[in-house]
């Protein structure tokens, strides 16, 4: 018997030879043993950088819902959801005897911008997301082929007759065991990412129903602003 030491990405492993002649199946297993192990890590490095990427839009989703309902309560002063006319608006919105609205256009204006800009931030985020899970699933396709491609051609064979490998049996069937524990938690994992980034895309989607229900409001005061029962001396919601 003589130790052979094998560097891996994952760990570093040791495998007992016994004093016989390699087979083919062994000539196969080791190279493909060890490109397997680089391919998962491969995959375990995708997937924190996917994980990162679903926790940055989480987190932008949640900033977009913070900036509408902050956009949409300074937006209910100008009046009921439900809608008015633009003559209603403009006298809701008229001048005092300053000449100055009398409720104050900026916030509503500011809200409007900072929840506009979240949005292009989503937008754009998301292009570079659906490319980072792109990658992703070709690391985690080309994973599942070479772990099959493994197993069938190699692992299996071996399981079958012991009495020929001259790697020893238990030496290399507990790494393998340890390495399957491995790619079972970054299945784990990607579903769970997987759920978390639907159950996130439902909450962007919310927000923009929502948006789309606010949408006429601003526009009704926005109409009235640069109506000519308002007056021109107050900016218009652009």
């Amino acid at each position: 018997m003589q130790d052979y030491i094998v560097e891996l990405p994952l760990h570093t492993i040791r495998l007992e030879l016994q004093d016989k002649e390699q087979t083919s199946i062994e000539a196969t297993s080791l190279p493909l043993y060890i490109d397997l192990h680089h391919e998962l890590w491969e995959l375990m490095q995708c997937l924190e950088q996917y994980r990162h990427e679903v926790e940055k839009m989480q987190s932008l989703v949640k900033e977009i819902g913070m900036a509408f309902t902050a956009m949409e309560t300074e937006a209910r002063k100008y009046g009921s959801l439900a809608g008015f006319s633009d003559e209603e608006a403009a006298q809701l919105l008229s001048l005092d005897e300053t000449g100055t609205a009398k409720i104050p256009l900026q916030q509503l204006q500011s809200l409007i911008q900072h929840y506009s800009a979240l949005v292009d931030r989503y937008t754009n985020s998301s292009g570079y997301h659906d490319e980072v899970y792109k990658v992703l699933e070709e690391k985690r396709e080309r994973f599942d082929q070479s772990f099959g491609n493994y197993w069938r051609n190699c692992f299996s064979p071996m399981l079958n007759d012991w009495s020929v490998i001259q790697i020893d049996a238990l030496s290399l069937d507990r790494d393998f065991e340890e390495f399957r524990e491995i790619a079972y938690q970054s299945d784990v994992l990607y579903e769970q990412l997987v759920d978390d980034w639907n159950a996130m895309c439902e909450e962007a989607r919310e927000t923009d129903r929502k948006m789309k229900l606010l949408d006429p409001h601003l526009k009704c005061i926005s109409n009235a602003i640069n109506s000519p029962h308002f007056g021109s001396q107050n900016p218009g919601l652009n």
